[in-house]
């Protein structure tokens, strides 16, 4: 199974964070571990290729798009590789855990 990329994003910030193959993820906003409190729309990318996260701006953003390294087949429905489709929306208020379920591709 590839891995992926999960993406928090709001009006001001978007984190990123890999999705290890036992699906856990942690996110971060540049150098800093965690997000600031608020509300996100959360969406995949890269998820079913192997991908290495891009590299972040001073301003906590993704500079440019993730880096390909290997495409194998998406294992994930599309919808889920767009905020405005995906339809998963995280309230973060301090320490969070997070328990998202997708549908797989079968």
């Amino acid at each position: 199974m590839g891995s992926g990329i999960i993406v928090f994003e709001s009006a001001a910030l978007q984190a990123v964070g890999p999705v290890q193959p036992n699906g856990t993820f942690s996110i971060s906003s540049g150098e800093l571990q965690g997000i600031p409190n608020g509300t996100y729309n959360v969406f995949f990318s890269g998820f079913g290729r192997d991908y290495e996260a891009p590299d972040m701006g001073p301003d906590g953003r993704p500079v440019g798009p993730p880096k390909l390294i290997r495409d194998v087949e998406l294992i994930i429905p599309d919808k889920y590789l767009s905020p405005q489709t995906s339809g998963l929306v995280c309230e973060v208020r301090g320490r969070t855990r997070f328990d998202i379920t997708v549908e797989h591709r079968e």
